[in-house]
């Protein structure tokens, strides 16, 4: 008589048939080419993804590279042949000859000073005899381009603003106010922060009480200092 074991192998193998083996393979193949379709979509989805944000980033950039273009075509239109051509008229004008004449009789002046003075420093001047600053003193300068307002256009949202701004403070004051007059207006009461320097300029220096030298404050506080703090024992003339 066979064996417990052997009848339960006989029977596991029996149970393991080929219709089995079949029905398994069939349930994998299908489990698998599901899986396959998912990630095969997947993958198509997100090619054609990455093609549209290529195709749209190429855009944007071959986009931006036009406005530069046509904005860079606009400024030379409107600023930088108006200034060039009012340059180049200047410069072959009668005033850049006359210039040039007394540019030469200026260093013919420097070289006769520099041979009769045998060294000359750039921070000695002799205006009786020799002034370099001959030229610089006068403004405006000797050669000076003038041209209409300009239509900007990189600081064209800043003039329309300006323009508005210049309406109607207009209407409210009855004058035609300028750009710096608007801008002033603009700008925030100072001080931005305590004892801060903003908007300060060369000629409104010296209200800064607590920071200019001569200023009433500092006269009285260099007035309560000792007089004795520099003093020493040592004679330096000995």
């Amino acid at each position: 008589s066979s064996s417990p074991s052997s009848e339960q192998t006989f029977k596991i193998q029996n149970w393991l048939n080929e219709k089995s083996v079949r029905g398994i393979q069939e349930r994998t193949d299908f489990e698998s080419r599901a899986t396959r379709n998912m990630y095969t979509t997947l993958l198509e989805n997100e090619d054609s993804f990455v093609k549209e944000v290529d195709g749209y980033l190429h855009y944007k950039s071959m986009l931006d590279r036009r406005k530069k273009q046509l904005l860079h075509k606009k400024w030379s239109e409107r600023v930088y042949f108006p200034v060039k051509e009012q340059i180049d008229q200047e410069m072959n004008g009668p005033n850049y000859k006359n210039l040039d004449k007394r540019k030469r009789t200026i260093y013919k002046h420097y070289l006769d000073y520099s041979n009769n003075k045998g060294v000359v420093f750039l921070d000695v001047m002799s205006p009786e005899e020799y002034d370099p600053l001959a030229l610089n003193k006068n403004r405006p300068g000797p050669l000076k381009a003038i041209t209409t307002k300009l239509d900007d256009c990189l600081i064209s949202q800043g003039a329309t603003r300006s323009e508005e701004d210049r309406i109607e403070l207009g209407c409210i004051t009855g004058e035609r106010m300028p750009d710096k007059e608007i801008e002033n207006i603009r700008k925030p009461p100072p001080p931005l922060v305590p004892l801060g320097r903003q908007g300060t300029e060369c000629k409104t220096w010296l209200r800064m009480q607590l920071h200019d030298i001569d200023s009433d404050v500092r006269m009285r506080s260099g007035l309560r200092m000792k007089g004795t703090y520099n003093d020493t024992d040592i004679d330096f003339e000995e």
